[in-house]
């Protein structure tokens, strides 16, 4: 099969890929099902502790649900495995055309792991550095798929707002009383456009959903009500809390170098950054944005066969800015189904250059992710520079996270 015909294959897979995503969306009441994971976290509490403890490991849960590819890709929480292809132009390595596979891991849940006791990764506290720094290890294929370089990497989270066991809301009651407030705020509007426009009809269904909330002791029938009738209306689940922990800023110190097995000596690339990544837009939002800037300074010293000249010690300094939108998402969870993000990136390089090579370098970059299932994905990345180049890569990424 040709290149070509190999690519629209691989293009023709995504889209059907996408188009069973998009038939995979839910239709749960986010209020109803959120609302339980409250009341159970509550249920299971013993003590004060406990109940903390609790609440903090169903927000994980949900929290892992709703993070977008992105998010898992800047700072992997738990355990991803990853198979990365240059799908295009098959740029080939110093021993021909390959593939990189590597492991990432957390510290807390490589421990979680060797104990054999994963799921209680969601519980325990007191472990800030372990649950945020990440180790990776992995290889890279030459000719005849056979293993030509190692692949070693760190990455530490060194702010994460992100987590709730370390930035639960503190006033729990704060976040009720908000929820409250919405909800009286949209009842007082809707007693007045009824005083304004009387509707027989609308205030007995209005009657109905307050009775059938008192009966059930909650406010899903008057927040879906109120909803239907255009006011904005919040409730308090831990549902909300997972949803604005995701969107907070994260900042990881990342590092990867590679070496080809004593061929040459020490590490022949290398890469050493910061990355930033928050997201925006209102809470409930599942349309979420996400901007991801990224700046690095890489090094290759392995000469290859075309090379000139050979041996040469190759710097570069590289900045990036991209946004990720998510297209399509979950009703039940607002859980990603389909990501699109746009890149723009510059790199200059103020050593040696290769022959042919500018000193600097301004690129654009599409990925399109799509979600196979609960724990697999496939981001497909285009790279076109203002030299006419284009670069591909296919990807397949697995995280294995607690349910």
């Amino acid at each position: 099969m040709s290149k070509m015909k190999r690519e629209i294959v691989a293009l023709v897979g995504l889209l059907l890929v996408a188009s069973h995503a998009w038939c995979q969306r839910g239709t749960v009441n986010l209020a109803t099902a959120l609302r339980n994971d409250l009341v159970a976290a509550r249920a299971s509490s013993t003590s004060t502790d406990s109940a903390t403890v609790n609440k903090e490991a169903v927000v994980e849960k949900l929290q892992n649900k709703q993070l977008s590819q992105l998010a898992f890709e800047t700072f992997a929480k738990y355990i991803q495995l990853a198979y990365d292809r240059d799908l295009l132009t098959q740029k080939a390595t110093p021993d021909g055309a390959g593939a990189t596979y590597v492991l990432k891991g957390t510290l807390f849940a490589i421990d979680g792991l060797t104990r054999g006791d994963f799921d209680e990764l969601s519980t325990r506290q007191g472990t800030a550095f372990m649950r945020h720094f990440s180790v990776e290890l992995g290889a890279k294929t030459g000719k005849g798929s056979s293993v030509s370089d190692g692949v070693f990497g760190f990455n530490w989270a060194i702010v994460n707002k992100r987590d709730p066991f370390f930035n639960f809301p503190a006033n729990e009651i704060e976040l009720q009383s908000k929820a409250v407030v919405s909800l009286s705020a949209a009842r007082v509007k809707f007693k007045a456009k009824l005083l304004a426009t009387p509707d027989p009809a609308l205030a007995a269904k209005e009657k109905a959903a307050v009775q059938k909330d008192k009966a059930a002791g909650n406010t899903d029938e008057q927040l879906k009500f109120y909803q239907s009738q255009g006011y904005a209306v919040s409730a308090y689940t831990l549902a909300l809390v997972a949803e604005a922990l995701k969107t907070r800023g994260l900042l990881t110190l990342f590092g990867r170098a590679n070496t080809n097995f004593g061929k040459t000596q020490g590490f022949t690339h290398g890469e050493l950054g910061l990355r930033y990544l928050v997201g925006w837009l209102p809470v409930r939002n599942s349309n979420s944005l996400e901007l991801d800037a990224r700046t690095a300074f890489a090094w290759d010293t392995t000469a290859t066969p075309t090379a000139e000249p050979r041996g040469l010690d190759h710097r570069a300094f590289i900045t990036t800015v991209g946004l990720n939108k998510v297209l399509i998402s979950s009703s039940d969870v607002a859980r990603p189904l389909l990501e699109f993000k746009l890149n723009a990136g510059y790199e200059h390089r103020p050593s040696q250059l290769y022959n042919g090579e500018s000193r600097d370098k301004l690129y654009g970059e599409t990925s399109l992710r799509v979600r196979i299932n609960e724990q697999v994905w496939v981001p497909l990345t285009v790279q076109y520079d203002t030299h006419g180049n284009v670069l591909g890569f296919l990807k397949v990424v697995w995280n294995i996270v607690p349910n």
